[in-house]
């Protein structure tokens, strides 16, 4: 298997980082009709849990792939997942935006990316 070369894993984690963004700080008004045609997935208990991990252990994956080989990797992308995760989620409580952040979306974002170290650290082990 051929590694990713590491120009395009860092515009797939910067593209990642960008949709977390735009999709955690889109204001409620203008996602008027979503919740009317995902009503199957807004059926599944704890699906917004489940995508708040899954899109942070995406972030924690790509950025550590990204910064293989950097010294401390690990918590650089453990503590800028950390921080977009409560900045996002203070975000949606901005008038603009007019959300709900709440703080069991956090605890699914740094699960996500807590998740995404360890497996980082045990593949690293193995092929080390």
């Amino acid at each position: 298997m051929t590694a990713i070369p590491r120009r395009l894993l860092c515009a797939m984690a910067i593209t990642w980082t960008v949709l977390i963004l735009i999709g955690t700080l889109m204001p409620r008004r203008s996602m008027s009709g979503i919740d009317e045609k995902s009503g199957f997935f807004l059926e599944i208990p704890y699906f917004d849990k489940i995508v708040h991990f899954s899109m942070f252990a995406g972030f924690g994956l790509l950025w550590g792939l990204t910064l293989s080989g950097l010294r401390g990797r690990f918590w650089w992308v453990l503590v800028t997942g950390l921080a977009l995760g409560a900045l996002t989620e203070l975000g949606q409580t901005l008038p603009i935006i007019n959300r709900d952040g709440g703080w069991d979306d956090m605890a699914a974002d740094a699960l996500g990316i807590g998740v995404a170290m360890v497996a980082l650290m045990v593949v690293g082990r193995r092929r080390g």
